[in-house]
């Protein structure tokens, strides 16, 4: 598992963008390309995060 201090700002990064998301799903049609964009970068961020979570932490010996 990653470090929490790299996960952290990830995190808050990923609720931040889904909260714009869902607020401009609202204001655009879905296939608009802003929606695309923030959708795109949300992946991104998941991603990103999932890859951290799933990184072993370093062996101690």
């Amino acid at each position: 598992m990653a470090n929490a201090h790299d996960i952290h700002p990830l995190s808050r990064s990923i609720e931040d963008t889904r909260t714009q998301l869902n607020d401009s799903a609202a204001a655009y049609p879905l296939s608009s390309p802003h929606i695309l964009t923030i959708s795109q970068k949300l992946d991104a961020l998941l991603n990103e995060y999932s890859n951290l979570s799933a990184k072993k932490p370093p062996k101690r010996v």
